[in-house]
């Protein structure tokens, strides 16, 4: 009896360790691909204001052709001055002068606005580089470190793993066919007695059977099935 019961006890301890390594298993993907994902919305903001920034230069580039064509207006009306015939006609290109002058004047305004989203756009991108490779080089790092830990936890999962299925070995066979059982339905086969009741499913144990389990009788719990077990010093 003294043998089996340190046998559950070693076996409730090490399941103690791997239901929390197997929850690192679980948590540690999941802490990893938010760490990826900040990393790309860092990639992706940085791409959105170039983004904003090329349209801001392809906009000034527009204003910088229609400058042009203005001008060339003007210069055309220009020149037809000398050749015309009529003060009808003279009148005619005096107004598409001034038109184009005024075409000028205002897409000079618009080249300046147009400047200065460019600029604007420019210092942008300036500061979200920096913040945004700032965030992503350390959510990367932080994704690396969540990697190695996720290595390091899946070879002390082996390891704990081993050592259980070598505690089960060693348990009488109705025992043993019993936890396994339990462990195909709930994951892990033992539970300890937490302050009168079952550290797995929290139900209440009687004194009587906690006085027993402590006196290294078997016993399971009446609502889950897991062996219970009592670890004190």
């Amino acid at each position: 009896m003294a043998d089996l019961a340190e046998t559950l006890l070693a076996l409730g301890r090490c399941e103690v360790v791997v239901g929390d390594l197997r929850r690192q298993g679980e948590q540690l993907p999941r802490a990893i691909e938010q760490a990826e994902a900040r990393a790309q919305l860092a990639r992706e903001r940085v791409a959105e204001q170039r983004k904003r920034l090329a349209e801001a230069e392809a906009a000034h580039r527009v204003k910088e052709r229609e400058l042009q064509d203005a001008e060339g207006r003007r210069s055309k009306f220009q020149a037809q001055t000398a050749m015309v015939k009529t003060n009808t006609e003279y009148t005619t290109l005096l107004h598409e002068i001034d038109r184009a002058a005024e075409l000028i004047s205002d897409v000079e305004t618009q080249i300046l606005e147009a400047l200065e989203r460019v600029d604007e756009s420019s210092q942008e991108l300036r500061r979200i580089e920096a913040e945004e490779r700032l965030q992503e080089r350390t959510s990367l790092d932080e994704a690396e470190k969540l990697k190695k830990q996720l290595v390091e936890v899946s070879a002390a999962l082996l390891d704990r793993e081993s050592e259980r299925l070598r505690c089960v070995s060693v348990l009488p066979g109705d025992t043993r066919g019993r936890y396994e059982r339990v462990c195909r339905q709930g994951g892990l086969g033992t539970a300890l007695v937490v302050g009168q009741s079952c550290a797995r499913c929290h139900r209440d144990i009687p004194i009587h059977t906690t006085n027993q389990v402590r006196a290294g009788e078997l016993h399971h719990c009446g609502n889950c099935g897991r062996i219970l077990i009592i670890d004190e010093p």
